[in-house]
């Protein structure tokens, strides 16, 4: 008989009967997992049951933005505006721009000190580097620079005769004069291509746009204003910009989605849409709904809509 209390009895007794072998295969309850394949779960991800309060395809605004506005889109910031645009628009202030070439001391740079600075041009204005120098600039020696300087910015999308017509303000510009420093003839070239922009870009007679909304809601016409251009030029901000400021002058605003291609230009126009009724809501204009959203969805003809919208 074994007493297998004392410790001496117990550890001979395990020794003479030997460890259990484990059973080979068997694997231990933390590795039993289950291995089949189950679809990754993103943490910013949507489900399946999120489909019906994101589809907003049957054209009924979601839940709480009925009657085309939404209080939640409102700052105070926003609030403040209320009631500070009526009048005519005021004139754009112009401000100096950050990449605006700083005048420097003419200091005189060796070749080598050219080539060990890593090859820093100036961006655009560096082809008029070879302009720079003691004499005075000719016609002859501007015309390989403004070859250049006109495939730039038709490569940059401005219309051909646009750009001929900078290239020969600058031209103009720089004939006759002496710079001795690369920074005289970029600032001198900016100068002239904005003064040329300037001259080109303002219109040849008055624009009252206020006057003439006023003009055409009197004689039962709409007044029609196009925003077009290229992507991320702002014609979406700008619109809204101008709609608010033409119901600030107690004008209704129909807006129409011409822009059927863009993926988001519809809700794009939804939005400000809301947001500009939230600030002008019916209840301040007798009732009246001061901006509408006219659109057909995407894929459909640009200028059929157009044409639908103002008819």
């Amino acid at each position: 008989r074994f007493c297998l209390h004392c410790p001496q009895m117990r550890g001979f007794f395990e020794k003479m009967q030997g460890k259990k072998k484990t059973e080979k295969g068997a694997k231990s309850p933390a590795a039993a997992k289950d291995k089949s394949k189950k679809p990754r779960i993103w943490d910013n991800g949507g489900k399946s049951s999120d489909l019906k309060t994101l589809d907003y395809s049957g054209g009924a605004p979601p839940e709480g933005e009925e009657n085309g506005r939404s209080e939640e889109l409102l700052t105070a910031e926003s609030r403040s505006w209320v009631g500070q645009g009526g009048g005519e628009i005021k004139d754009m202030e112009y401000s100096e721009s950050e990449d605006e070439i700083e005048e420097e001391d003419d200091v005189p740079v060796s070749s080598k000190q050219k080539t060990n600075k890593g090859g820093k041009s100036g961006g655009m204005f560096s082809m008029f580097r070879g302009l720079v120098g003691s004499k005075s600039i000719t016609a002859e020696d501007m015309a390989p620079v403004l070859d250049k300087l006109r495939d730039h910015l038709i490569a940059k999308n401005v219309a051909a005769d646009v750009a001929q017509k900078l290239c020969d303000s600058v031209g103009a510009r720089l004939e006759g004069r002496v710079l001795g420093s690369f920074t005289g003839v970029a600032s001198t070239v900016r100068a002239t291509l904005v003064d040329a922009l300037v001259q080109l870009l303002s219109p040849k007679r008055r624009v009252n746009l206020l006057r003439d909304v006023l003009e055409a809601q009197r004689s039962g016409r709409p007044f029609v204003v196009t925003f077009c251009g290229v992507n991320g030029v702002g014609k979406s901000t700008n619109l809204a910009k101008i709609c608010f400021w033409l119901i600030e002058n107690n004008c209704r605003v129909l807006i129409a989605a011409c822009d059927t291609f863009r993926a988001g230009a519809v809700e794009q126009l939804r939005t400000h849409m809301r947001h500009l009724n939230a600030l002008h809501p019916p209840e301040k204009h007798s009732g009246k709904q001061m901006v509408q959203l006219y659109e057909k969805g995407y894929g459909k003809d640009a200028a059929g809509i157009a044409m639908e919208a103002i008819n």
